[in-house]
């Protein structure tokens, strides 16, 4: 760069100016509001209790210097239904009676059925041997291997 010396260390020590100060100020209190809303406020709802708090700046000036510090609000997970426990289709019998426990290969078997947000159904063969479970890939992928 074409600095002097004297003149980056007169930039050095120069005073912050009234702009930067009110920013440092504007987003102390942008943090502790966002902590307060537990993070779930965005820049017009921290501007509005900027607002209230008497603090003057517009919401443009909050939403940058959100922005430029990382500060964004979380949002929620859309809640969805998995689970139509109203069908009308019948349901099978428990024969295992949560008695995974199995003594040799290939006595127990369990399968689970998963419903997707389309009407997409994934079915997983899991077999359990002792205390371990073994979905229907790795069975094949250990007799394979012998």
């Amino acid at each position: 760069m074409d600095t002097s010396l004297s003149g980056y260390y007169a930039w050095v020590s120069r005073p912050e100016s009234k702009r930067q100060q009110a920013n440092e100020l504007i987003l102390r209190e942008i943090n502790n509001i966002h902590k307060e809303s537990r993070q779930s406020y965005g820049s017009p709802r921290v501007y509005h209790d900027l607002k209230e708090k008497g603090i003057k700046c517009s919401e443009n000036k909050v939403a940058r210097l959100m922005q430029i510090n990382g500060i964004a609000a979380k949002r929620k997970r859309r809640f969805m239904v998995t689970t139509d426990s109203w069908h009308s289709f019948p349901v099978a019998e428990n024969k295992l009676k949560q008695e995974f426990l199995a003594s040799r290969p290939n006595e127990k078997w369990v399968t689970d059925i998963t419903a997707r947000a389309a009407p997409l159904y994934m079915d997983q063969r899991r077999m359990t041997v002792g205390r371990c479970r073994f979905t229907w890939l790795q069975c094949w992928i250990c007799i394979l291997e012998k």
